[in-house]
């Protein structure tokens, strides 16, 4: 199952930058780019020429979300930086967790929020989680399946010092609410 890097970026952020914070992010997660699936961030982030282009050179769909969406969000690292630029205190994290969990709200961050001098990436998933070479990422615990179910044979467990986050309501709310669909911009 593919992930979501969810990305956050300063206005001008340096490509180069972008791309090879995320690349850290995923050999941290024990990914490589073939396991990303989308890349994700805040609709204003929707004409910035870093995230275009990573989504581009990975070969996956940008998804872009209003901040009053991401603001929903219950994250670990929460920012008032971004949310006084933004309108949402997060939007590397908020980002990849809705975009992964889809409309059952099903999300797990893998890595939290990493930054650079002018980008932040994180990563999410809907488990299970397997890489594009059937492998669990490091630190990931592999789903466990019975051996009786159908057409399924049991997945290896691996060791698992850090276990994924999961996507909790946002303070004051009983359960995530039903977000809009992402706006998918179309690459060249």
């Amino acid at each position: 199952m593919p992930v979501v890097l969810g990305v956050g970026a300063s206005r001008g952020c340096p490509v180069d930058e972008l791309a090879a914070l995320a690349d850290a992010v995923l050999a941290e997660a024990g990914l490589a780019r073939p396991d990303v699936g989308a890349v994700a961030s805040a609709d204003v982030k929707a004409d910035e020429p870093a995230v275009l282009e990573l989504a581009r050179a990975l070969g996956v769909p940008a998804r872009f979300l209003p901040a009053g969406v991401l603001a929903a969000v219950s994250v670990p690292t929460p920012s008032d930086v971004v949310a006084s630029h933004v309108g949402t205190p997060s939007v590397a994290e908020a980002a990849a967790l809705l975009v992964a969990g889809g409309d059952v709200g099903d999300g797990r961050l893998l890595v939290t929020k990493r930054r650079s001098a002018h980008a932040t990436c994180a990563i999410a998933t809907s488990v299970p989680l397997t890489t594009a070479t059937g492998a669990s990422p490091a630190g990931v615990p592999a789903p466990s399946v019975p051996a009786s179910a159908p057409g399924r044979s049991p997945a290896p467990v691996s060791p698992a010092p850090v276990s994924p986050v999961p996507v909790s309501p946002a303070p004051g709310s009983a359960a995530p609410a039903p977000h809009p669909a992402p706006t998918e911009v179309p690459l060249p």
